[in-house]
């Protein structure tokens, strides 16, 4: 069978996938006809609605800065404020109105009156004097009717200012005066951005182009113009097919402040069947796309619904090879998911049953090499106890009829006491075969630890190890046979010796009172340290990590043994400095044993 197949699941949604394609390539075509013959009425009315937006838009920013200047020129011509109080108002007008950077009021022959917002000149780099020189350059038209009128002034190279013209008529209690204000362009200017993809503008009222967005031609504002003077022209919310410069257009305007301004808007007629074959060109392009998805979704589903069952089968062999670690991963809830959860809950549960079967058998060559372990000791004993007595006994004799100052007997009395230890270790090794409990009483640690080392400090000074003692001195009180003790610190003692080699290295062996009220003893030396995997099995009997013929592997054992009979705990953990350290944690208190 082939590797990659297509299930009919697969070939029938392929078959419906190319279905839907022809039935969406008929409707596209069928949509773009329609979208054709619709999207002139919809550019007409869009343009006619665009026109009438922008002129609202810039009538209503207008309005307002006519409604600014009308509070300046009140300010301005108030006779009840003192000159001080009426430059604080018309900064304070400048801060709120911030479009409008100077303003001037003239009220019939009188000189006309200039008032500035000093700091956004500063920011437009224009001083003081280039505004005035400006201003008396161009006055204010004298004797001209107006209510509104607009246009674009560069007071200097590269700064263009709007100037703003209004006449205020007269009331009972004032005269008539004119208004004129420099404004900032940038707002009326965004007016014309609003339209994405017509041309905008903004003409005055000699119909030149005060803002534009797009490219115009030459007789762009002419046109215009001369539509919106045209008593027999189109009025204001019909769309205008006309051609400009060879181009046929379609656009639409509308006027503003009373036709003190115009805003004019159009597009070319192309962008109809532009719009329409775009939307075609598209449609095809999402058509060719949702096949190539649906091919490629087609195969990631085939392939996603044969590979769990490939892994099921490569799982299947593995395990056969005896691999109970393998696992089939699937999250779907089908048939497939259930299998493969199956196969997992069996391959846990044969790992379970190897795991148990691999701890029975480790645990049936413990037992195999304790049964050794114990006929050892019974050898021993048998062999090398009874030896022990006689010398004992002999020594004992000796230091009887020797006088209390004889030269030897202090040699004597090292004899007796290395044979009691002998004996004790040989007894204790019997303990640990036979599993019998030694005498227990009232035990001084720190002395058995100066016992201990005692025995010891020739054979570690030979070697060039270097002995310290930390010893507290309100430990606890404590049950404890003294020799077994003793045997526990000697063999850490030496097993630290060899371990740091013939460059020897420091000792440290310390007892403290440790968490409720237990008793701390620690042998730390700074040799190369113990591993982790050598940690799970070091107090295991007969294991030994010096070379063949060096060592028993009993040393540690028997250690362990005398503290779990203590009721104690023991470990080997890493110094702080480098090396190990055994701990050996002891009851403090304990009742002496039947």
């Amino acid at each position: 069978m082939p590797r990659f197949s297509f299930p009919i699941r697969v070939k029938v949604l392929l078959t419906v996938l190319m279905l839907i394609m022809i039935v969406m390539s008929l409707n596209t075509s069928t949509m773009a006809g329609l979208f054709r013959s619709d999207k002139t009425a919809y550019i007409r009315d869009l343009t006619v609605v665009m026109a009438i937006h922008t002129a609202e838009e810039a009538d209503a920013l207008l309005r307002n800065y006519v409604a600014n200047m009308q509070a300046f020129g009140d300010v301005i011509y108030d006779t009840r404020m003192d000159p001080e109080t009426k430059q604080d108002v018309i900064q304070s007008l400048f801060r709120n109105y911030q479009d409008i950077v100077a303003i001037t009021a003239q009220r019939g022959d009188s000189d006309p009156v200039t008032a500035f917002d000093t700091n956004e000149l500063t920011r437009l780099e224009v001083s003081r004097e280039t505004l005035l020189q400006y201003r008396d350059q161009h006055p204010l038209p004298a004797g001209t009717p107006w209510e509104l009128e607009l246009k674009m002034e560069n007071i200097k190279e590269g700064v263009g200012l709007l100037r703003l013209f209004i006449e205020v008529p007269a009331t009972e209690s004032r005269q008539a005066f004119v208004l004129a204000a420099n404004i900032k362009p940038a707002r009326l200017a965004a007016v014309t951005t609003r339209s994405r993809g017509f041309a905008v503008s903004i003409l005055d009222s000699n119909g030149q182009p005060l803002f534009q967005k797009g490219a115009i031609s030459e007789n762009h504002a002419t046109h215009w113009a001369n539509r919106a003077n045209s008593k027999s022209g189109n009025a204001i919310g019909t769309a205008i097919e006309f051609v400009e410069d060879g181009v046929p257009m379609i656009g639409a305007f509308a006027p503003i402040a009373n036709q003190a301004l115009l805003a004019t808007i159009q597009v070319p007629s192309s962008v109809v069947y532009v719009s329409a074959r775009d939307l075609l060109s598209n449609l095809k392009v999402v058509a060719l796309l949702l096949f190539a998805v649906a091919a490629i979704a087609s195969l990631i589903f085939a392939r996603r619904l044969s590979k769990p069952l490939e892994n099921l089968t490569e799982a299947a062999e593995r395990v056969g090879k005896g691999q109970f670690e393998v696992s089939v991963s699937s999250t779907s809830g089908d048939e497939i998911g259930v299998l493969s959860r199956s196969f997992n809950r069996m391959t846990d549960e044969l790992r379970e049953r190897d795991a148990k079967l691999a701890g029975a058998n480790a645990a049936l060559v413990q037992s195999e090499k304790l049964a050794a372990f114990g006929q050892l000791g019974a050898g021993i004993a048998h062999e090398v106890k009874n030896p022990l007595a006689g010398i004992l006994g002999y020594a004992q004799l000796a230091l009887r009829k020797l006088d209390s100052d004889s030269p030897i007997k202090k040699n004597l009395a090292v004899i007796e006491s290395e044979t009691r230890r002998c004996t004790e270790i040989i007894s204790n090794l019997l303990q640990f075969a036979r599993q019998e409990s030694g005498k227990m009483e009232p035990t001084d640690v720190n002395a058995v630890v100066d016992a201990a080392l005692q025995i010891v400090d020739h054979q570690l000074g030979v070697n060039n190890v270097r002995i310290s003692k930390e010893l507290a001195a309100d430990l606890p009180s404590f049950d404890a046979n003294a020799n077994q003790l003793q045997q526990v610190i000697m063999n850490f003692a030496i097993n630290a010796q060899q371990a740091m080699g013939s460059e020897g290295g420091s000792l440290v062996v310390r007892t403290r009172r440790g968490d409720a009220g237990t008793v701390i003893i620690e042998v730390e030396d700074d040799g190369p340290g113990v591993s982790e995997d050598v940690r799970g099995k070091i107090f295991e009997p007969f294991f030994s990590t010096k070379p063949a013929g060096q060592g028993t592997g009993l040393g540690l054992s028997v250690t362990y043994g005398i503290i779990k009979d203590h009721g104690g705990e023991v470990w080997v953990e890493d110094a702080p400095g480098g090396g190990a350290r055994f701990v050996v944690s002891l009851p403090g208190t304990r009742a002496q044993a039947a």
